[in-house]
């Protein structure tokens, strides 16, 4: 996560309940959390009274990144519309939670599993690193996005998912 906070501005916003988010966070980021611009638990997110494809009592929720852009919080330091869709990442292992925002403005790297001892993404030579390696170099992330494709697709009329989400 260094990298991360090395090259780019860094929110967290999670679907799980802030109690469990500042459990996770105080083992996945520690003292790093100081740096995050900010951190959003499933209270910001959509509900849609739906459920997800892989777990029918599981609630679908959506990240809506225009909340983020509209400056939704008064006390988000920014301004409104500075960051947009040419200029933020959402970065979820569930495709469905972006169906709401504009295309090529989310990646999804497929889910963590605890198990995989192997598991270098963020590290040096990493797959995930190196893909985020690009962005900074990049005028506009839809672009790069819609020129650089990570892992999961995004759920759109293609998507096997699609009716269900539609």
């Amino acid at each position: 996560m260094k990298f991360c906070f090395q090259r780019f501005t860094v929110g967290v916003w999670s679907s799980r309940t802030k109690q469990n988010l500042d459990g996770v966070l105080n083992i996945a980021i520690g003292d790093m959390k100081s740096q995050l611009l900010f951190c959003w638990d499933q209270s910001h997110c959509s509900t849609t009274g739906f459920y997800t494809v892989e777990n029918n009592v599981k609630p679908l929720m959506l990240k809506e990144l225009v909340k983020l852009w509209d400056k939704n919080d008064p006390n988000f330091p920014w301004e409104k519309r500075e960051y947009n869709e040419s200029n933020s990442l959402l970065i979820d292992d569930s495709p469905y939670k972006a169906l709401l925002n504009p295309t090529h403005t989310a990646i999804f790297p497929t889910p963590y599993d605890i198990c995989n001892k192997n598991d270098n993404s963020l590290g040096h030579g990493g797959d995930f690193r190196m893909y985020l390696e690009g962005l900074p170099t990049s005028e506009n992330v839809q672009k790069y996005i819609q020129q650089h494709h990570f892992e999961q697709p995004a759920i759109t009329k293609s998507h096997p998912c699609w009716q269900h989400y539609s």
